[in-house]
């Protein structure tokens, strides 16, 4: 698959509509602050990973509305901010449940790799690590030459662990990436939406692995000038509106420098697996016109 010819496409795309897209996309992005505002206030009243987990389901599913907006203008269709924006909210009853699975999923991948990881650690480790212990808890800050060798090699190992998490999230999205297009397009929902997209993307994930490296130099800028950003706002006391102000303008930043580009691009991507795997049969009419055209020709 030509990424070249996918990304041009998108550019094509962007620049009839880019205004009313990144309006859109600027839509979800507020409604993603909104819900990570009331995710951190009510994590100091229950438990936080549960909310964090329900929060980053909900916000899956309010982000359904930037597909809904690329499918919309690469059909050549007009879009609404506020409408296609709000997709995810107005549809919420019918598009929880499949997000709710990948949300789930994702968080049980990152879970099992790391306890496992870390329980063999442990289980390895378990002396030195019960020394390193006691002196933090009679020195203080003052521990021995091993006990620190111990420290450093338990953070290489949690390193190790966040790779790990990081290259099995990635290969479930290389997996999954089709689902909100079978959701909006198909009507295919829940487990059956996961499968269809694993079906459909057996042979082509190494070429959506390498879409996405494409726009890695991106990535890091954006990584790069959100924690800048992060940085001198984290000095402004206003407690949760920090984070709320920090993820609008990481999020506007993130828009202007690829996510607008990298969303219509996968957006070709999904078309071109779609007529690979479900080709349109050729209308009658268009038989008799390449009939006709072959016989005048003669």
């Amino acid at each position: 698959m030509n990424r070249l010819v996918l990304k041009s496409k998108a550019n094509e795309i962007l620049f009839s509509y880019r205004k009313y897209y990144e309006n859109t996309l600027f839509v979800v992005v507020l409604i993603s602050a909104v819900v990570s505002l009331v995710t951190g206030f009510l994590s100091s009243f229950f438990i936080p990973v549960l909310v964090t987990v329900i929060g980053n389901v909900v916000n899956l599913v309010f982000g359904h509305g930037r597909y809904v907006a690329s499918l919309k203008v690469s059909k050549d269709q007009n879009i609404d901010a506020q409408e296609d924006g709000f997709a995810g909210a107005k549809n919420f009853k019918n598009l929880f449940g499949t997000y709710a699975i990948m949300g789930l999923m994702t968080f049980a991948i990152s879970f099992v790799i790391a306890f496992i990881g870390l329980f063999a650690y442990g289980m390895s480790n378990l002396g030195n690590l019960t020394d390193l212990v006691r002196e933090l808890d009679y020195y203080g800050t003052g521990v021995s030459v091993n006990s620190l060798n111990v420290l450093g090699s338990l953070l290489v190992f949690i390193l190790f662990v966040i790779i790990l998490i990081s290259i099995a999230i990635l290969y479930f999205r290389c997996c999954t990436v089709l689902v909100p297009y079978l959701l909006e397009e198909k009507g295919i929902k829940n487990f059956n939406a996961l499968k269809e997209s694993n079906r459909m993307m057996k042979g082509y994930k190494w070429d959506y692995f390498m879409l996405l490296l494409s726009y890695f130099g991106w990535m890091i800028l954006g990584v790069v000038i959100s924690m800048v950003t992060s940085l001198i706002i984290g000095f402004i006391p206003l407690g949760l509106l920090t984070t709320f102000i920090t993820t609008i303008i990481n999020g506007y930043i993130n828009i202007m420098l690829y996510n607008a580009h990298l969303s219509l691009t996968e957006t070709q991507f999904w078309f071109a697996l779609d007529e690979i795997h479900n080709p349109k049969p050729i209308e009658v009419n268009e038989v008799v016109e390449v009939y006709e055209e072959h016989n005048i020709e003669e």
